[in-house]
Formats: structure tokens, sequence, C-alpha cells
């Protein structure tokens, strides 16, 4: 869910590559990023094989607004689905809900 309450569906790995670009990589028009994981809580399926899990996290970013650096951070819960593969964790869904958004004047 974003910061309006809306949902996006962004299916496959490059759907998802690519809005990470938009959002932070090198189509970013972010001038700087940053992400602060917080507690994680993860539960094993029976099947070792599968899981659940909730994850925070504090993405804050810097854009220009009218010529004027406004930094904007979200406070952020996920909801994972975990799947292991081969040996290896993969997320196999994720519901992301932005549980506050605030922007605020740089102040450099």
């Amino acid at each position: 869910m974003g910061p309006e309450g809306e949902v996006h569906e962004i299916p496959g790995r490059d759907a998802i590559v690519t809005a990470f670009e938009r959002t932070v990589g090198v189509n970013s028009t972010a001038k700087a990023v940053y992400h602060a994981n917080g507690q994680q809580a993860v539960e094993l399926a029976d099947d070792l094989q599968s899981a659940t899990g909730t994850a925070y996290c504090m993405a804050t970013l810097v854009n220009d607004e009218d010529g004027k650096d406004v930094i904007t951070t979200n406070y952020v819960r996920y909801a994972d689905q975990y799947v292991k593969v081969e040996g290896r964790w993969y997320i196999k869904r994720r519901r992301t809900c932005f549980l506050i958004s605030e922007k605020r004047p740089y102040n450099a």
C-alpha cells in the first residue's frame, strides 16, 4: 500500500528492478536515499520450505521540489511470504504498507 492507500502490483523480477530504479536507482530523481531496516520476525512453516514474516524499515529520500531540497521519510511495514528454492530463500510475495510518510525541508 502506498502513502495514499493505493495498491500497486509489481509482478516479476524485471518489473521490480524497473520500479526500484525509478525510486532509488540510476533513473531516480532522488538526490539521496537512505534505508534503515529494523525489527523482523519470521515464522518457519512445518514444511521447512516456506515462511511468513513481518519487517520494518525507515526509508528517507531527498528530492528537489520547486528548486528546494525536501526530505521525505517513510515508515514502512512489510508483510512477506518466503519460499526456499534449491537451498536459497526468496521473497515470494511482499505487501508494503506505508505507516507514516512525512515531508520536511532539508536544512543543510
